[in-house]
């Protein structure tokens, strides 16, 4: 939980030392590397992102041997390569990996619809529009739509799903709708935290914030 908490907060070099003092045991290994992998991209160390996310995807492939892993295990680390693969080696295959993924995750009512995670797809292929009816939807999701992190835990403000649409005008009005939802939880959460019915408001100002 420490290592997800400095993820959304951007500080991915503390999540990377705090990996080093997580003990890798055969249950927890892709939950490590995917980690590892996730700091990586953000602290744009691709190569480091590449070599981790091969190996998520190598555990996911042993899990799946020994019955463990679920059907759909394998989209993040796919995702988070193309991202890591950006404009150079590998670059010009992005288009069709992202398409793969969008028309497998249609069926996959958890991937599709919450994290931002269809509407970055759009958003690399370049349909704007589609990125954007993503995102407003996101709204009425609660808390999915409200607390601002991604799939794989980055918050709105950094999350290279969502690069780009940063800078155009929709995106900023959908942030701004964003922001205002956020605060409003917020503020009712500070609300139930006065008559004592929910934790402090600080422990969910962390991840709405990120």
């Amino acid at each position: 939980h420490d290592v997800q908490r400095l993820t959304a907060e951007g500080r991915f070099a503390e999540a990377l030392d705090a990996l080093e003092l997580i003990a890798e045991t055969e249950r927890n290994r892709w939950r490590i590397v995917s980690l590892r992998a996730i700091a990586c991209l953000g602290l744009g160390r691709t190569e480091c992102a590449k070599q981790q996310t091969a190996q998520w995807k190598s555990v996911i492939e042993q899990e799946r041997l020994r019955g463990w892993a679920i059907p759909e295990s394998d989209v993040l680390p796919i995702v988070l390569e193309a991202l890591a693969n950006g404009d150079g080696e590998g670059g010009a295959g992005r288009g069709e990996t992202f398409r793969a993924v969008n028309a497998r995750i249609s069926e996959m009512p958890y991937f599709s619809t919450k994290f931002y995670l269809r509407a970055g797809i759009f958003a690399h292929l370049g349909d704007t529009e589609s990125a954007m009816q993503s995102l407003d939807e996101s709204l009425s999701l609660g808390d999915f739509g409200v607390f601002g992190l991604d799939i794989f835990g980055y918050d709105v403000e950094h999350s290279p799903l969502l690069e780009p649409l940063r800078g155009s005008p929709a995106f900023e009005s959908w942030r701004l709708r964003y922001e205002t939802r956020r605060e409003n939880l917020l503020q009712r959460m500070r609300e139930m935290e006065r008559s004592g019915t929910v934790l402090p408001a600080e422990s969910v100002a962390r991840l709405a914030s990120g």
